[in-house]
């Protein structure tokens, strides 16, 4: 993806435009330090295997809380993923991440189902 011209330029146009670009599963397969710098995006999303290591580990617990806040220091927004208990979410908010998801909040569902969920009328 990195190497691709025409992705890089479509990438650059969407920021261009004020387009807020997220990196999603951050520490897994091309969305590594590497891509960083060279894809520019907004907001990490930190993929939830790391996540739940995190939560089971000392040593990677403190490597995701060093990771927040290299992320921070590049003045980029830290999402955190794969929350789903109420004892996840106290463990990981202590690190200040920006936003953070997972079924403790909701699952997936329909654009119905959230209006629903949520009174959005309109």
């Amino acid at each position: 993806m990195e190497t691709s011209k025409n992705v890089r330029h479509m990438w650059e146009s969407f920021k261009k435009i004020g387009v807020c670009i997220a990196m999603d599963d951050f520490g897994t397969g091309y969305s590594n330090l590497k891509n960083i710098g060279r894809l520019s995006s907004n907001t990490l999303k930190i993929d939830r295997s790391f996540t739940m290591q995190a939560l089971k580990n000392e040593y990677e617990h403190k490597l995701l809380d060093y990771i927040i806040d290299m992320i921070h220091s590049l003045n980029l927004k830290v999402v955190i993923e794969g929350i789903e208990t109420k004892e996840e979410l106290e463990s990981i908010t202590k690190m200040k991440p920006d936003y953070i998801q997972g079924y403790y909040y909701s699952k997936p569902c329909s654009a119905e189902q959230f209006k629903e969920k949520y009174g959005i009328t309109k």
